[in-house]
């Protein structure tokens, strides 16, 4: 079993969704104990393209789902088909156009165990352009 599902859920998203992707997949954390499920909310571009290449990239990898909705439900929606769908202890949200340190996941769930009366976390965020800019 995951200690931690991340949720993607990716509409219309095809220019950042790979650097998402690999950002989840490059945590600190053995990738034993994180799944990573994306949700293609019936995009139109070509992020289900992209997300083809990654299943081709990152085969064997036992850790990663993908959940595919034939027309656009919304973000509630397909944030909730994720979540229905992870085994994790924890949940983490990360936005299609979003990247995440590669410590995230440990320093989270380091804080978590160790603070059982939490509930939930946030993490602080950059703001960057196109080009990684802060």
């Amino acid at each position: 079993m995951f200690n931690i599902s991340i949720i993607i859920a990716a509409y219309n998203c095809e220019k950042y969704i790979g650097r998402a992707i690999r950002s989840c997949l490059g945590q600190s954390l053995p990738k034993t104990e994180y799944e990573v499920i994306i949700v293609n909310d019936g995009s139109q571009d070509k992020t289900s393209e992209i997300l083809k290449t990654f299943e081709g990239f990152y085969h064997g990898i036992a850790g990663i789902k993908r959940i595919d909705l034939k027309e656009n439900k919304g973000l509630s929606i397909a944030c909730n088909k994720g979540i229905e769908a992870s085994i994790g202890q924890y949940v983490v949200r990360v936005d299609a156009d979003d990247y995440i340190n590669e410590k995230m996941l440990e320093i989270e769930e380091l804080f978590l165990n160790m603070n059982k009366e939490f509930d939930a976390v946030a993490c602080d965020y950059l703001k960057v352009d196109e080009h990684g800019n802060i």
